[in-house]
């Protein structure tokens, strides 16, 4: 075991606590989203550092560890008709509003391989990939401009496996209102 890698993380969570409980003190709403934008990114640190040392300091395959973490996380891919659909249990992160989208993209990855190995879907030749942001009613204040939204990662992810080549996908952004905040990315083969 790193006891070095696991100091760091107590010290991470250590810091994810004392943030979490300043909040409670913060009353101008300014000064609250910057701390919830700190302590967010914290957590985003504390996840990777955690990953990492699960991977490599408890020697659990990475592989089985994603599969676990796209499980938790609820992702899901299934077939419905002729359409791939890929649920994500969060909205698509603002572009260039992260560091990383790891957290996003190795679990969605994880999924589609597993998908993949036992479905053997065809590579399609020409496809639409339509990426829906549903927001639920109390969740108005994450709408953004479909075009204000990380997407590239997600679709080379999705490209390697399932498309003969990401330059023949035409893309459709597109947001609505639902119960739930989520996205839903449903992928379906264009006639040539």
């Amino acid at each position: 075991m790193e006891y070095n890698r696991l100091n760091t993380i107590i010290h991470s969570i250590e810091q994810v606590k004392l943030l979490a409980m300043s909040m409670y003190q913060i009353s101008d709403e300014t000064e609250f989203r910057k701390y919830f934008l700190s302590l967010a990114l914290k957590m985003e640190r504390l996840t990777n550092e955690t990953r990492t040392a699960t991977v490599l300091d408890a020697d659990i395959d990475r592989q089985f560890y994603l599969s676990e973490a796209a499980e938790s996380l609820d992702i899901s891919v299934r077939k419905y008709k002729d359409k791939l659909v890929i649920i994500l249990p969060y909205l698509l992160p603002k572009r260039k509003s992260i560091d990383s989208d790891s957290y996003i993209i190795d679990p969605l990855v994880s999924v589609l391989k597993k998908y993949v190995d036992i479905n053997k879907p065809k590579k399609l030749e020409r496809s639409l990939v339509i990426v829906k942001s549903v927001y639920a009613p109390d969740n108005e204040k994450l709408i953004r401009d479909n075009d204000n939204i990380e997407i590239r990662h997600v679709i080379n992810a999705i490209s390697t496996m399932l498309f003969v080549d990401d330059n023949t996908a035409d893309l459709l952004l597109c947001s609505r209102p639902g119960k739930e905040t989520h996205t839903e990315i449903i992928i379906t083969e264009r006639e040539i």
